[in-house]
C-alpha cells in the first residue's frame, strides 16, 4: 500500500481509441494532484493496440501502471482484479470509454479528505461520439447530499450504483466481500453493486452524492448481454441477498421498485418485446416472478404486454410525465 489517496482503476478490453480519450480526460482532471493519485489499467487480453496506447502515455506519465491478463477473465472479474491491483486508499473504477470533467478529481479528493468512504458522482449522458448531450443529469437532484444510514443510501440509489464510473469507494470497503461471495453474482452482471452495499454494512456509513455532473457517460457502446437477466433477475437477487447483510426490507423493496421504475419500464417502452415468441414468454415470466407484488408492475407493465405498437407513441408521452412525477413523489417521501 502506498500513501496515495486515490487509485483511478481502468479495466479495459479492445477499446484502444476510447481508452486514449478516457486517459486524456483523466490526466487533465488529475493535473496538479499527481502526488495523491495513481492510474492503474487492467487490460483484459485486448487483441487491439491497447498495450501500445498505454505505453505512449507512460512515456510522459511513467507513474501509470499497466497490467495485462493472459486471457480474458470477463468484465466483472476484471473490475475486482483492477481493484486488487490498486495501491491507494480509495478506488475509482472508471470505464475505459467514459470521460471525466476537468474538476472531477478535485471534487472527489475533497470528499475523501472529509472522511467519506463512498462518493456517488452525478454524470451526463452523451452519444457515442461525445458530440451530442442526451441527458444533462443521470441521477436526479441538484443539491449535494450526505448519507449516514445505509438503508437511506440504498433507497436513494438502488441499482444506480451499477454505473461504476460514478462510484468512488474505499478499497478496503469494496474488497470486504470475499471473492467466494462475489463470484455467484457475476453471471447477473452487477456483483460490484453487491460488493459496495455489503461493504457499507460492515462499517459506519458515510457517503456523499455530488449533484453536479462530473463524469461524461458514453452511451450506445455496450451490449451482447441478457438485459432482462441482469436488470430484473440479477438486481432482485442482489437486493434480496443484502437482507442477510442487515439491510431493511423497506430499503430492499424501494431499491427493487426503483429498478422497475427507472430501468425496466423505460426499456419496455423503447424496446418492444419480440411478438409472441418464446423469448417474449420468458421475459414476461421473469417480470411476473420478481415483480408480481409491485403495484407498478400491474398498472404499467401488464397493460404494456397487450398494447399495440401504434398506441405506444401516445403512451410514451404519458409515461415520461408519470415517471417524472413518481420520482418527485419518492424524493419528497425521503
Amino acid at each position: 500500500m502506498t500513501d496515495k489517496l486515490l487509485s483511478i482503476c481502468i479495466p479495459t478490453y479492445n477499446r484502444s481509441e476510447c481508452l486514449r480519450e478516457c486517459l486524456d480526460s483523466v490526466l487533465i482532471s488529475i493535473g496538479g494532484h499527481e502526488r495523491d493519485i495513481e492510474i492503474v489499467i487492467s487490460d483484459n487480453a485486448s487483441p487491439d493496440n491497447t498495450r501500445d496506447i498505454v505505453r505512449a502515455f507512460q512515456e510522459t506519465h511513467p507513474w501509470i501502471r499497466y497490467h495485462r491478463n493472459e486471457q480474458n477473465i470477463g468484465g466483472a472479474r476484471n473490475f475486482r482484479q483492477v481493484a486488487t491491483l490498486a495501491q491507494g486508499e480509495n478506488i475509482w473504477i472508471f470505464s475505459d470509454d467514459d470521460k471525466m470533467e476537468a474538476n472531477a478529481v478535485v471534487r472527489v479528493l475533497d470528499n475523501i479528505r472529509a472522511g467519506y468512504g463512498l462518493t456517488i458522482c452525478n454524470y451526463s449522458t452523451w452519444d457515442k461520439q461525445f458530440t451530442v448531450q442526451l441527458k444533462k443529469r443521470g441521477l436526479f437532484g441538484d443539491q449535494d447530499q450526505s448519507f449516514e444510514d445505509m438503508n437511506e443510501l440504498m433507497k436513494r440509489f438502488g441499482l444506480h450504483l451499477g454505473y461504476i464510473s460514478s462510484v468512488v469507494v474505499k478499497k478496503a470497503l469494496f474488497l470486504k466481500l470475499p471473492n467466494t461471495e462475489y463470484e455467484p453474482f457475476i453471471e447477473y452482471g452487477f456483483p460490484h453493486v453487491y460488493s459496495i452495499y455489503a461493504g457499507m454494512a460492515h462499517e459506519e456509513c458515510r457517503a456523499m452524492f455530488i449533484a453536479a455532473p462530473i463524469v461524461r457517460n458514453r452511451s450506445g457502446n455496450s451490449g451482447n448481454y441478457d438485459w432482462y437477466k441482469y436488470f430484473v433477475a440479477g438486481s432482485s437477487l442482489i437486493f434480496n441477498a443484502l437482507l442477510l447483510k442487515g439491510y431493511s426490507s423497506s430499503a430492499v423493496r424501494s431499491a427493487k421498485h426503483q429498478v422497475l421504475r427507472d430501468c425496466v419500464i423505460p426499456r419496455m417502452f423503447n424496446t418492444r418485446l419480440p411478438g409472441n415468441s418464446e423469448e417474449n414468454k420468458k421475459i414476461k415470466k421473469l417480470l411476473f416472478q420478481y415483480y408480481k407484488n409491485n403495484w407498478l408492475f400491474w398498472v404499467v407493465c401488464v397493460p404494456l404486454f397487450f398494447t399495440p405498437d401504434f398506441s405506444l407513441r401516445y403512451l410514451k408521452r404519458i409515461a415520461v410525465m408519470t415517471h417524472a412525477l413518481l420520482i418527485r413523489m419518492d424524493a419528497k417521501k425521503k
